[in-house]
């Protein structure tokens, strides 16, 4: 029963009618994320170059590309995957553009996917 921060855990999708959703990640990695597609179908914010996560414009550009790609964050979520530095620069774009994304989380211990709702700050 793990927990992030006070985030909300929503659990494994099941084989009932869901709303539509997607799961986001920053690029292709050396990750097998077919299990993700489970909880959606999978879209690479950047398919070929992207900025330095290390430029001035890394964020803007991050979400900029959210944006044409029609992200909802109420409804898609971000999978946070691939090299632990890209993922968390990814991530601090994500939460300061839209306070409460959902996330797509790999729990070691069940072997699974688990979605995660980061709440509102107060």
């Amino acid at each position: 029963n793990g927990t992030l921060g006070r985030a909300k855990h929503f659990g494994k999708r099941t084989g009932s009618k869901h709303e539509y959703m997607r799961v986001f990640i920053l690029e292709q990695c050396n990750v097998d994320v077919t299990p993700a597609e489970e909880y959606g179908e999978i879209v690479y914010v950047f398919s070929g170059t992207r900025p330095s996560i290390w430029s001035v414009g890394f964020s803007e550009a991050f979400v900029a590309k959210l944006r044409e790609l029609a992200f909802d964050a109420n409804k898609d979520c971000f999978l946070v995957a691939g090299p632990q530095v890209n993922a968390t620069m990814a991530l601090a774009a994500l939460i300061k553009e839209y306070s409460s994304p959902r996330l797509l989380l790999w729990n070691a211990v069940k072997k699974h996917y688990t979605i995660w709702s980061i709440p509102h700050a107060a």
